[in-house]
């Protein structure tokens, strides 16, 4: 499988992670953090 995605997340805050509504756009694979689906589509809109 191959990483298709645009965007690396590099830091993330993972009290504010469970504790914000940012559980939808972050999602936790294989011990390493990245966009969501919904994630990406916020980052593609935002940098149309």
């Amino acid at each position: 499988m191959r990483d298709c995605t645009l965007y690396k997340v590099l830091e993330v805050n993972e009290d504010e992670v469970h504790h914000r509504t940012c559980q939808r756009i972050l999602v936790l694979r294989g011990g390493q953090w990245n966009l969501s689906v919904y994630g990406q589509r916020l980052i593609d809109l935002l940098t149309y």
